[in-house]
């Protein structure tokens, strides 16, 4: 087995790089530049050596004894891999391990068959493993030479947290080290393939769990990365192979950093932002990262200062499959401007957080509190109320109507503090209920520029978190209606926060979106739309269940379009837990120009505000197909909440998902729920034809046969006779009873008969011919030319039968006649 590589920065003079230590050796030496290197007994090259052996690029030298390799060339890396023959270690290498084996049982049994002295068996033992030692540098050589431009992870480990980690130890793992080698090989890939155009380079990645408590590119690598023009690197490709490995975060160091290198550097941001496991920014749009494959799990520790797990900018072509990230507290998978690119056994479950109005640490009530009422009064196990709780919804759960055998989670303001342990709702549940859960809804902010305020203080330090803002003007005059801005949290005090960004136009009591689980958004830096496009998912599951206080918004796609998502569960916090309500959506959609989902929504009727799915941007057009299974379902739940800016027009929400309830809505409950910008005509059902804007034209015309209907509504309907046919291209149909001369409605009262033309219609007025009332149908000849036939009605009288028509110059109405003739004289 190979031992750790490490990489030197040489300098002018001679630098020792590696060394036999009395064995025989093979070092396998990358330079990253013109170097000289030579070998010397001990002591450095004498100084009359003008020169060693020149390198530029790759080569194997072996050492034995008291060599060792010397090489100078200023400020040029390398990196030096000692292959190292040593049984004990070779054993680790399926090709040594049958050679080692051999060696040691020939040595037993010559050991045991000697009759000789012990100094003769002491030979005999050290022929032998000699000659292993030998066959065993032969297979590793034949294996390195095998594996150019291969970079195997199980080369940079150390020999103790390899043994750790094929038994599973992660607590016998030195997290550092193991980090650092993480880092060591992805700097040693990517400073290779940065040495000219063209080059292909794979990462493999061994069957193990491993402890991490840094980022695994280190600054070094980003900006390597960075670096790589289109022009130049466009042929260059990475491909990064797991095989079920885990990264377990340990001791994670900081939630954020300031960072030196790459896209941060590039764009000059001198704050701490979020640290990520997993980070690849490239300043191109290029394919470089071509595949991540094989099974892969970034596993959290459950500690609120862990990192971003993967984050992904400015990337085209790239192919993920078998990710899966879980119990981590923050954001599971963040990309930006990536493009025609395919996800595939995504899996982020019981990630992600959403602190609520109930303020506190994490803003959070305690794991182990219960709720009982009797009527509108609640009452805590522990002390968890005060003041600031006056005025803001609290969810009982269980304790709404009833529901296909179910009782609902019920939702009222809090009226009252009367104590520590006692509220007093505005409104008294449907039932009294002991020993339930509960929560508050999701936290929400109200902006001044860049200072924040909080619905409610958070304890927990949100410095160097990403945050997305809701229903907010992004800056920037390309896309000041995109509906979201996701910014940096640079200072934090109670219920104030310091972002880097404002706002185009200040909001209030926005949704905050802290930590959700897939976040696909843009930041204010790059240039441009940056906008995430041609992207499929396939079997997608984030699930934000599991453990108490972990309530999350499972997906948010601030900046996107042509966006495919198949067999996905995109599943809530349950009420089994407290803090639910955080769950303020499953699916918040900023702009999304061209999106469709096709799955299921679960635990998604936890917010008494906004609904399964919310819709702030100001062009959407997404499709929806499945089912929501919302158990526990809200008195005020909604399957839609649309808010798009102000003036929208591209918004059309075509909906095919099926709520299981025959009852619902109900009560406060909304099938689809509009804020103050949106409106009706924005969701459509899913067979409706998709236009491009709000009103616009059907261009393809849909074809029905027999139609079974319950109720027709729109502007192709009337329900009055002030419409008709005179204004839309064909007639519209007329419901029952709303003719004049159908069912039950009075005809229209009007005061002037000559006004009643150029349509069918029967109206009646009070003051007619001669003073006496009349109900009068208007018959539609050809254009405006029309007869009224009228019917006089007074009480106690033969009734009369009048007509007249227009049909004159000017279209003046002509006088009244009597069926026979006969001039009406008033």
């Amino acid at each position: 087995m190979a031992s750790a590589t490490k990489r030197i920065i040489l300098s002018t003079g001679w630098v020792k790089i590696a060394e036999a230590k009395g064995r025989e050796a093979m070092a396998m030496i990358d330079a990253y530049g013109a170097v000289q290197l030579a070998v010397a007994d001990g002591e450095p090259p004498r100084g009359d050596v003008a020169s060693g052996h020149s390198l530029n690029g790759s080569m194997m030298w072996p050492v034995k004894g008291a060599e060792i390799i010397w090489a100078r060339g200023a400020g040029v890396a390398v990196s030096v891999t000692l292959l190292k023959v040593v049984p004990e270690f070779a054993t680790l290498d399926s090709a040594a391990l049958k050679v080692a084996t051999a060696s040691a049982q020939a040595v037993a049994t010559a050991a045991a068959g000697a009759a000789a002295t012990a100094d003769a068996k002491a030979v005999t033992a050290d022929n032998k493993a000699t000659a292993a030692d030998a066959k065993a540098t032969e297979a590793q050589q034949v294996q390195a030479r095998r594996d150019f431009a291969r970079w195997y992870l199980t080369d940079y480990l150390h020999p103790d947290d390899m043994m750790a980690a094929l038994e599973g130890d992660i607590a016998g793992q030195d997290e550092v080290r193991v980090s650092d080698a993480i880092q060591q090989m992805h700097d040693d890939m990517l400073l290779w393939s940065a040495q000219s155009g063209g080059r292909q380079s794979i990462a493999i990645y061994p069957c193990l769990r491993l402890a991490v408590c840094k980022e695994a590119f280190s600054e070094t690598a980003c900006q390597t990365l960075w670096d790589m023009d289109g022009a130049t690197y466009g042929a260059n490709r990475f491909s990064l192979r797991f095989d079920s490995t885990e990264f377990r975060i340990k001791n994670w160091q900081a939630v954020a950093s300031v960072r030196t290198s790459g896209y941060w550097a590039h764009h000059g941001i001198t704050y701490p932002v979020p640290e990520v496991f997993f980070r690849w920014e490239q300043s191109g749009g290029n394919a470089y990262l071509s595949s991540i494959e094989g099974g892969w799990s970034i596993v959290g520790s459950g500690s609120w200062t862990e990192p971003v797990a993967v984050k992904l900018y400015n990337m085209q072509h790239l192919r993920i499959a078998g990710l899966h990230v879980r119990g981590l507290r923050n954001i599971s998978l963040m990309m930006e401007n990536v493009v025609n690119s395919d996800f595939d056994d995504v899996n982020l479950f019981n990630t992600g957080w959403q602190p609520t109005e109930f303020g506190g640490t994490l803003g959070h009530m305690p794991a182990t509190v219960r709720f009982s009422n009797v009527g509108a009064v609640v009452t805590a196990t522990q002390a968890i109320f005060d003041a600031q709780h006056v005025g803001k919804l609290f969810c009982l759960s269980q304790a709404g109507q009833v529901d296909r055998d179910l009782r609902l989670n019920f939702w009222a303001e809090i009226a009252s503090v009367d104590s520590p342990t006692q509220i007093t709702l505005a409104e008294a549940p449907s039932v009294n209920v002991t020993d339930q859960t509960g929560s508050f809804e999701a936290l929400r902010a109200s902006t001044s520029g860049t200072t924040w305020t909080l619905s409610a203080p958070v304890g927990q330090s949100l410095v160097g978190r990403f945050v997305t803002l809701g229903f907010a003007r992004f800056p920037g005059a390309a896309m000041t209606n995109l509906g979201t801005l996701t910014t940096t949290v640079i200072a934090h005090s109670g219920d104030t926060i310091t972002v880097a960004d404002a706002p185009a136009s200040d909001v209030t009591n926005a949704l905050l979106a802290l930590a959700p689980q897939l976040h696909v958004d843009r930041l204010v830096h790059a240039p441009g739309v940056s906008r995430t496009d041609n992207v499929g998912f396939t079997n997608l599951r984030c699930e934000g269940t599991g453990y108490a206080n972990v309530s999350v918004i499972p997906a948010l796609f601030g900046n996107c379009s042509a966006i495919e998502i198949t067999n996905a569960k995109f599943h809530g916090t349950g009420n089994g837990n407290n803090n639910y309500g955080g769950t303020a959506t499953c699916l918040f959609l900023g702009t999304a120009d061209g999106f469709s989902f096709s799955g299921w929504l679960e635990q998604c009727g936890n917010s008494p505000r906004y609904g399964a799915v919310t819709v702030a941007g100001n062009r959407v057009r997404a499709d929806f197909y499945g089912k929501l299974t919302p158990y526990g379902d809200g008195s005020r739940s909604a399957m839609t909440y649309v808010d798009p800016p102000s003036g929208s027009t591209e918004v059309q929400i075509r909906w095919g998902m099926v709520h299981p309830s025959g009852t619902f809505p109900r009560a406060s409950q909304a099938a689809h729920r509009f804020g103050p910008n949106g409106s009706p005509e924005m969701v459509v059902s899913i067979a409706s034809p998709p236009r491009p804007t709000t009103g616009a034209p059907i261009l393809t015309p849909t074809r029905l046969g027999e139609v079974t209907a319950t109720s027709l509504r729109g502007d192709a309907v009337t329900q009055g006779q002030t419409t008709g046919s005179a204004q839309v291209t064909y007639p519209r149909a007329m419901t029952v009873g709303f003719g004049g001369n159908t069912g039950d409605i009075n005809p229209e009262a009007v005061t002037d008969l000559d006004a009643i033309v150029g349509r069918h219609r029967r109206v009646r007025i009070a003051s007619g011919p001669g003073g006496d009332g009349y109900v009068v149908d208007a018959i539609r000849q050809v254009g405006n030319v029309c007869i009224q036939v009228g019917w006089r009605i007074q009480f106690d009288q033969p009734p009369r039968l009048i007509m007249r028509h227009n049909n004159n110059t000017g279209g003046a109405w002509g006088d009244w006649y009597y069926l026979d003739g006969t001039l009406l004289t008033p």
